[in-house]
């Protein structure tokens, strides 16, 4: 793919941001046409970057891009203490351990959703989705993604200080700043 044309574009824009919003191979192949353009302003690539697969696919070229993340994958660069690291600690063990690698954001997510599901089935006393639905409408659970709180308005539950700024550094993702 031939980047140069977008990155003419946003250059000659006057844009002070590239943000990139998309996954697969596109965003890998984009953020090193950004590194080598001198084009002079940050890289913002959408959560599905924050994965193993993007920075591999990056490798040294990734170095100073920033990638919108989850509290949960800087998780273990934040205090002991902090939320953040008592929820995510254990099964960000327990991944690494069977893995071999720290937990991607899609790992975190689908272990908070079979938790919340479950969850939710428990409370509901019945698997039947309207009964479920009245669950989650209600649900406040901790989780390795962040601490969900449900109401019958907010289908999404997950605060937006769980969403984080990552930057990458010498190949993994490190909080921004």
């Amino acid at each position: 793919m031939d980047f140069q044309p977008l990155i003419e574009a946003v250059r000659s824009s006057g844009a002070r941001v590239l943000l990139v919003w998309g996954a697969g191979a596109g965003p890998p192949l984009l953020e090193r046409a950004w590194k080598v353009s001198g084009l002079g302003i940050p890289i913002l690539l959408s959560p599905a970057s924050a994965s193993t697969a993007f920075l591999r696919a990056v490798s040294d070229s990734g170095e100073g891009a920033q990638v919108v993340a989850s509290t949960s994958l800087l998780a273990a660069s934040l205090p002991p203490g902090a939320a953040a690291h008592r929820q995510v600690g254990p099964m960000a063990a327990a991944f690494q351990r069977h893995n071999g690698y720290y937990p991607t954001q899609a790992a975190f997510d689908g272990y908070a959703a079979v938790r919340l599901l479950l969850r939710a089935i428990a409370d509901a006393g019945s698997t039947d989705p309207d009964a479920v639905d009245a669950a989650l409408a209600r649900l406040v659970l901790a989780t390795a993604s962040g601490t969900f709180r449900y109401s019958s308005h907010d289908h999404l539950g997950l605060a937006a200080d769980w969403l984080a700024i990552a930057t990458v550094r010498a190949g993994v993702l490190a909080p921004a700043g």
